[in-house]
């Protein structure tokens, strides 16, 4: 199977050499043949194994998508000036830890014309559409920290996001009249998708906070010890460290035993292996 590995890389956080590092991670783990491609406003360094693209161009000035708030830059992989190919396309945020074969990912997406990403609620209620109503945001509300999908059966996402930020007061998050759904990458996702949306397996990927974390420290304790638990952690491929407090450079000098949380979930770190990999990354 033939499968587009995507990136999105703005600014001076991550290093080029950081992205090479988790080419190379990605190459080395998967029995697929890969294209890599990464759209950057930084092309300096970047091996030859990773096809660059220039962001495109939005409807507002990049800068103030940025101090907006949301990743909203991310939303350019939907755009059909890319030009890329229409095959299965995997789109991971760089915080995103390698651990087997991603392309795993791709060959789970049966329905060519969903997205998948990663669930973002605990109740799985993407199986039944008709409970999306209950739910604060009413729809599937989507990590966008991994993506599958096919490129142009979703060009109309980025069309539709630059007609709607047009309206600059749209771009305030804190003016009450800025609709849910403009407030970040991933609403506007799961909005504009209502529907035709899926959970990509907490058995191959997800989020650390989601998958670790828990109300209680004997729970997490629990979690970590209960044998399902711990074969469904080894067939993971991706593990996605989202949000500032989970970020690559301060996992890797987390040590045994110290107390990681975010919000009211929490737990004792019991994983020197996650420090290890990032401390790799660290060096660059």
């Amino acid at each position: 199977m033939d499968i587009q590995i995507l990136f999105v890389k703005w600014g001076q956080k991550y290093s080029s050499e950081y992205l090479n590092l988790l080419m190379q991670k990605i190459h080395e783990t998967s029995k697929h043949n890969l294209e890599f491609i990464c759209i950057t406003d930084e092309k300096f360094g970047v091996t030859n194994k990773i096809k660059t693209i220039d962001f495109p161009r939005f409807s507002v000035p990049m800068e103030d998508l940025l101090n907006s708030g949301g990743c909203k830059l991310k939303l350019s992989v939907f755009c059909k000036d890319l030009k890329i190919e229409n095959t299965p396309t995997i789109y991971i945020d760089l915080d995103t830890m390698i651990l087997g074969d991603i392309g795993k990912i791709a060959e789970w997406q049966e329905n060519k014309s969903s997205l998948h990403g990663l669930p973002n609620h605990f109740i799985p209620h993407w199986r039944f559409p008709w409970l999306s109503w209950a739910t604060p945001e009413n729809c599937f509300f989507i990590n966008s920290s991994i993506l599958s999908f096919y490129p142009q059966n979703h060009e109309d996402i980025f069309a539709h996001f630059n007609e709607d930020i047009k309206i600059p007061q749209f771009l305030d998050q804190k003016d009450p009249k800025t609709p849910w759904h403009l407030k970040s990458d991933e609403r506007y996702i799961s909005m504009h998708e209502k529907g035709k949306l899926c959970a990509l397996p907490r058995t191959l990927t997800g989020s650390f906070q989601d998958l670790y974390l828990t109300p209680f420290l004997w729970l997490s304790k629990v979690q970590d010890q209960a044998n399902h638990v711990i074969r469904r952690r080894a067939n993971r491929v991706a593990l996605t460290f989202h949000g500032e407090d989970f970020k690559p450079e301060k996992v890797a000098r987390l040590e045994v035993g110290d107390i990681v949380s975010n919000g009211t979930l929490k737990t004792r770190w019991a994983y020197p292996q996650f420090s290890e990999y990032w401390q790799e990354f660290e060096k660059h």
